[in-house]
């Protein structure tokens, strides 16, 4: 088997079927799940409760200056009004920021999901393969590297998800003030992923895809324990998160792939009988673009890293919430 373009619509199959699953999974677990994790708990004062507790200070405070006249119940009642009404505002703005976790704490659910889901998938077909462990046969015998099934498949479900990603960027997720980053960046990644698989760079294309992935289920776990109030957990989560970032992503990543797909792939391409000087360019183009997004969000966590330093270890409540609308 070898790529094709026919392979496509497969990739635009599962994308429409992301949009299914996530809707029904949102729908019957994700926020079920979600309000029962978030609210349990945190019983807190009723309006009720609240109003008849500032009339019974309204009324001790009325007693001791009864004196006063109508003018001091006048001021017992202003008060209990303005009491109301802070009551009110401030159990608005307690279910509104309920709410919120709540759709963000679903989010996270669906992208740990998945995350956890095709890391599982990139590692067995890894493990499997003589190669992995060896950049340098990344690109041996290229053009001519076989396709199993698997690998097909693997490939055309991380394209629809993508695609999938950046419809619900759109119409669907949390809106940030670096939407146009994260835009970019799964425009991007869907580029390369098409790009890799139709010139046959799928080896190397698959440890980019698990490279990426690792530290995106550290950071879905991280919103997720935050969304419930558990610090500890959240602050650990973070900080696997941060490492696996500067790891893999900031280290792993430009020392052994872009060196992989720079430098060795020359070694590897040499017997040919014309260098392939379009896909090496467009594609170490393109990951190079990727590395200044990962530098870019480096900045972020950093600054996520020295806030929780200065907040007792205490997490922020989105690793993106410096850049997030309010």
């Amino acid at each position: 088997m070898g790529p094709d373009v026919v392979h496509f619509p497969l990739a635009l199959a599962f994308s429409f079927a992301f949009f299914v699953a996530r809707f029904l999974l949102d729908r019957f677990l994700y926020q079920p799940m979600a309000a029962w994790i978030i609210g349990i708990g945190r019983k807190s004062t009723s309006h009720s409760e609240i109003t008849s507790k500032s009339k019974i200070e309204g009324k001790s405070n009325g007693g001791r200056g009864a004196g006063t006249g109508r003018r001091g119940h006048w001021q017992s009642g202003s008060k209990i009004r303005e009491e109301e009404e802070e009551v009110q505002e401030n159990h608005h703005a307690k279910k509104e920021n309920k709410v919120n976790k709540i759709v963000k704490f679903s989010e996270s659910m669906w992208k740990l999901t998945y995350y956890m889901g095709v890391q599982c998938w990139a590692l067995l077909i890894i493990c499997r393969e003589p190669w992995s462990l060896h950049t340098r046969l990344y690109f041996a015998t290229w053009p001519n590297q076989p396709l199993n099934f698997s690998l097909m498949l693997f490939y055309m479900c991380q394209c629809g998800f993508y695609i999938y990603s950046i419809g619900a960027l759109v119409a669907w997720e949390t809106r940030r003030k670096d939407f146009s980053v994260m835009m970019s960046h799964h425009i991007v990644t869907t580029f390369l992923i098409t790009y890799s698989y139709l010139t046959r760079f799928f080896r190397i294309g698959i440890i980019i895809l698990a490279l990426h992935d690792t530290s995106d289920v550290f950071l879905e776990v991280a919103k997720l324990f935050k969304y419930s109030e558990k610090e500890v957990a959240a602050s650990v989560c973070f900080g696997l998160f941060a490492i696996s970032w500067l790891l893999l992503r900031l280290i792993y990543f430009p020392f052994w792939i872009i060196r992989t797909s720079s430098y060795e792939c020359v070694e590897a391409f040499k017997d040919l009988e014309k260098f392939p000087t379009m896909f090496y360019y467009i594609f170490n183009t393109m990951l190079l673009t990727l590395l200044v997004f990962h530098i870019y969000w480096w900045k972020l966590i950093f600054n996520m890293i020295l806030k929780q330093m200065s907040n007792k270890g205490q997490v922020g409540e989105d690793v993106r919430s410096d850049s997030e609308d309010d």
